[in-house]
């Protein structure tokens, strides 16, 4: 689940029952502790940035009541995040390199994932991978948004110059 800012142990566990109504916090927790009693299961928070310790050991103890054999992962950007949260040294991710990024792009932004013969336009398009910094989601994205437009060399460099800084 995504957890993003608002780092909030009822909507959180209210995620993780299914509960859409509006229950009292204590019904909420209660509720997750009769679903998970017991069992084992995979918990992933992701895109986690609060930095407020206690709330998450006030979630890790709910969460944990479970058993053994439950795991949580949680992702994030943010270091101080990592070093809170981890019971196990975190694993920092690094970007794609060029070419495995250029290799990506190619895929998602030209037809059938082959380069076209035009030099500016794969010149243009590394510029554009460059200023992805290697994080794949970004050059999927960026790369299927070329793709839909339909765009020629001209566009790709407006794109480049212009609209990528907004994005």
């Amino acid at each position: 689940m995504c957890v993003s800012d608002e780092f909030d142990i009822k909507k959180i566990a209210q995620k993780m029952i299914g509960d859409d109504k509006n229950s009292e916090i204590e019904q909420v927790q209660q509720d997750l502790r009769n679903k998970i009693q017991g069992r084992k299961y995979l918990l992933v928070l992701d895109d986690v940035w609060n930095e407020d310790r206690e709330l998450w050991l006030k979630l890790k103890s709910l969460v944990m009541e479970g058993g053994k054999g439950i795991i949580i992962i949680v992702t994030t950007r943010s270091r101080t995040v990592a070093k809170i949260m981890a019971t196990h040294p975190p694993i920092f991710l690094k970007g794609l390199d060029l070419e495995r990024s250029l290799k990506l792009f190619s895929h998602v932004a030209f037809d059938g994932g082959k380069e076209p013969n035009d030099r500016e336009l794969l010149a243009i398009g590394r510029d554009i991978v460059k200023k992805c910094a290697g994080v794949p989601l970004a050059i999927r994205a960026i790369g299927s948004l070329l793709y839909s437009r339909n765009l020629g060399r001209s566009d790709w460099l407006y794109f480049k110059e212009v609209e990528f800084s907004q994005i």
